[in-house]
């Protein structure tokens, strides 16, 4: 968000795959996800299938985009996990180098997505990979000097951010407030979506 600005300067994409691809690796463990980042801060980056996961083509389009597991899923987590272990990496190894696939990821689209002349005062970062401490390390690194906080010190649990955005959503249309802004997706213009059912 640019300080004083209009919902139509608002900017909104999805940088990459976030932690999916951290929780996919760790899942073939058999573990729900990396706890507290503990693997990958074990491990080392591997920087040739650094390169190859960062080669894809979700990252060179332009905002609005948006990706989940339909780009970065089980497929993309299996082969980026292939790629470290052929180059004679380890399970930590292929975790650490998600989490600088994500960390480098979010960097990048900033520095793509800043309109000239703005400097970013804040990072604010919420789900589940804010409570990932390699991760935010991480993110620290690559946004450098930019000071990095979770939506936790803001009075919003980083574990509630979509509820959060929907109700926020959801209280634009009641007072018929632009809901769908054209930068954050696509649409032609700005409108105030969603419809109200009275009970």
């Amino acid at each position: 968000l640019i300080p004083k600005a209009d919902a139509e300067s608002v900017i909104a994409f999805d940088t990459g795959p976030a932690n999916i691809l951290s929780d996919l690796i760790a899942q073939r463990d058999g573990k729900r996800f990396d706890e507290a980042g503990g693997g990958a801060a074990r491990g080392r980056v591997d920087e040739r299938a650094l390169g190859w996961a960062f080669g894809n083509e979700y990252f060179a389009k332009r905002a609005p985009k948006s990706t989940g597991r339909e780009d970065f899923g089980q497929p993309f987590a299996d082969e980026l996990a292939r790629r470290v272990t052929h180059n004679g990496g380890t399970r930590d190894d292929a975790l650490a180098t998600a989490i600088a696939l994500t960390a480098r990821t979010v960097a990048d689209g900033l520095r793509r997505e800043t309109p000239g002349g703005t400097t970013w005062r804040e990072l604010i970062i919420a789900g589940g990979g804010a409570r990932n401490p390699t991760l935010v390390s991480a993110l620290r690194a690559a946004v450098a000097p930019t000071p990095v906080r979770t939506s936790d010190e803001l009075g919003i649990p980083v574990t509630s951010r979509e509820a959060v955005a929907f109700a926020i959503l959801g209280a634009y249309r009641m007072q018929g407030k632009p809901n769908i802004l054209s930068k954050a997706t696509g649409a032609s213009r700005a409108v105030s979506g969603g419809a109200i059912h009275q009970p």
